[in-house]
């Protein structure tokens, strides 16, 4: 069953024997420790269905070679911000296209230049990712501007604030990693005040317990179910 804010972290007090702390597990430091694990498992953990979105209505396509990401929203979900992009689409009815991605190294070594006025003007065909924006070449001729441009990818789960405690977390089915990661920051902070043997030790145990449940959560959720059997083959579905 979902567990929200407030409930996460009361389990967190209970758990440290910190019930109404004041100091060290108050429950404004345990909503940042929930933060810091959501966005951690969005980073560790790409492609999460709970997460995912696809974007046609952001950004159109115009005559430059940087879109930033913080432009960029996550469909209906306003508030998020994009943590991976991994497909970007040119779309002009019958034109439309997949951009191809390349590695910025070998983006640099092909595009040294892409801004300058000599460099060819056409259709977008190839991108990559430097830092919070995502760069696309050619850079368009005119006759390709105002073209939608489609962005997919996944977004960092919203942050908990002190409103919402009755929330619950946009990672689904979560709650038990997000309350051992809140447990090892509490456990940590525990022994590193001198307040209780062997705290650091259980601050090692629920890091581990952590880490564990991250890999099985990434495993549940990137199964795959929904691809063909034949994982290989290139024909596209209506080709024959």
């Amino acid at each position: 069953m979902a567990l929200s804010c407030a409930s996460m972290a009361a389990q967190v007090q209970a758990l440290s024997g910190r019930t109404g702390d004041t100091v060290l597990v108050t429950t404004d430091q345990i909503r940042v420790w929930f933060n810091e694990a959501q966005r951690d498992v969005a980073d560790r953990a790409p492609g999460l269905h709970a997460l995912t979105f696809s974007n046609r209505t952001s950004l159109d396509v115009t005559d430059t070679l940087r879109y930033f990401l913080g432009d960029i929203t996550a469909g209906d979900y306003t508030e998020q911000g994009v943590a991976n992009i991994w497909n970007v689409f040119y779309l002009d009815g019958a034109d439309s296209r997949k951009l191809a991605f390349v590695h910025t190294d070998e983006f640099d070594a092909n595009w040294i230049d892409p801004t300058h006025a000599d460099a060819a003007r056409y259709r977008p065909r190839w991108w990559t990712r430097r830092g919070n924006s995502i760069e696309i070449v050619p850079m368009s001729g005119c006759a390709y501007w105002d073209k939608d441009l489609r962005f997919d990818g996944d977004f960092y789960p919203r942050e908990f604030s002190a409103a919402d405690t009755t929330r619950y977390s946009d990672l689904s089915e979560a709650e038990e990693g997000l309350v051992a990661y809140a447990l090892a920051q509490a456990w940590r902070a525990i022994g590193s005040s001198g307040g209780v043997q062997g705290a650091l030790m259980k601050a090692a145990d629920y890091s581990r317990r952590y880490e564990s449940w991250l890999d099985n959560y990434e495993h549940k959720n990137n199964r795959l179910d929904e691809w063909p059997g034949n994982l290989y083959s290139d024909e596209i579905p209506g080709s024959a």
